[in-house]
């Protein structure tokens, strides 16, 4: 679903590499299936039937870089009074815990 040559997108599999990162990047997926079996198929009750558990899956993220990743920069200042913040928040958090 990802293809690549010499590190480099091949012309007209564009397409394939976007539906990658679209799919990797939207998180995991449930789902659930199932079976149904009718011994004539003009009949309206089934012969047998299953539901399987529903299941969760995520595409692989095999360490590809995104070309079209959003990238976002924090202004300066924020960084650094939300890592101040976060800095005291962790060191409050691991006395308490030390502590006790």
């Amino acid at each position: 679903m990802f293809y690549q040559e010499n590190g480099e997108d091949v012309e007209g599999l564009e397409e394939i590499n976007e539906a990658y990162f679209s799919i990797k990047n939207a998180g995991a997926i449930t789902f659930s299936t199932g079976f149904r079996i009718w011994e004539n198929q003009s009949d309206s009750e089934t012969w047998a039937h299953g539901d399987a558990e529903q299941v969760s899956w995520s595409a692989n993220d095999w360490g590809f870089e995104d070309p079209n990743a959003q990238v976002i920069v924090p202004d300066e200042m924020e960084m650094t009074e939300s890592g101040a913040a976060a800095l005291m928040a962790a060191a409050t958090a691991l006395t308490a815990f030390l502590m006790f």
